[in-house]
């Protein structure tokens, strides 16, 4: 058994990774309390040690840049050099080109996942998947602002979101 990884620091602010399906709408709406922390508690936690934030709890439409500009104070405080942000799918390339702006030359590094389907109550879904993908590459990649989705890393500029096919890819050229 190899030592466990250095600590992870996990903020969550809310999104379709922590929402949960509500019938009368036929739609998803986040949860008040992230489900974050219990998952990971239950599959991977004998593998590294977390902290964890609740920070926010938003649809990621909801999240303003005086939101943003709390979340990279949060960020530059943890003592953790590995932060892994769970964010909405929709505004996520927006927090990346903000973060990666305000915490230029970060020593940390910083990823940003969500989910297209969320983790409660539906199977299958993405989010654990991203979840993980994202843990493994905070062990491997240098420090620096990123997305992990659906197996791709992405950095600021990179990413857009396919609404057609629920996926994040790379920017075409214009």
């Amino acid at each position: 058994m190899t030592d466990k990884q250095e600590n992870i620091h996990i903020i969550a602010t809310g999104g379709t990774i922590d929402s949960k399906f509500f019938a009368p709408k036929e739609g998803s709406k986040v949860k008040d309390k992230s489900g974050i922390p219990d998952f990971l508690k239950n599959i991977i936690n004998n593998h590294f040690d977390f902290t964890f934030d609740q920070f926010v709890m938003l649809d990621s439409s909801d999240i303003t840049d005086d939101i943003r500009a709390a979340l990279a104070q949060k960020i530059q405080e943890t003592n953790s050099n590995k932060v892994l942000i769970t964010h909405g799918t929709n505004t996520m390339s927006e927090t990346l080109e903000y973060l990666d702006k305000r915490l230029f030359g970060t020593k940390k590094t910083i990823i940003l996942t969500g989910a297209m389907i969320p983790m409660d109550g539906f199977c299958p879904t993405d989010g654990g998947f991203n979840l993980g993908y994202a843990i493994g590459q905070l062990q491997n990649l240098p420090s620096g602002v990123y997305i992990a989705m659906h197996g791709n890393i992405f950095k600021a500029g990179e990413a857009e979101k396919n609404f057609q096919i629920a996926r994040f890819e790379y920017k075409k050229a214009s």
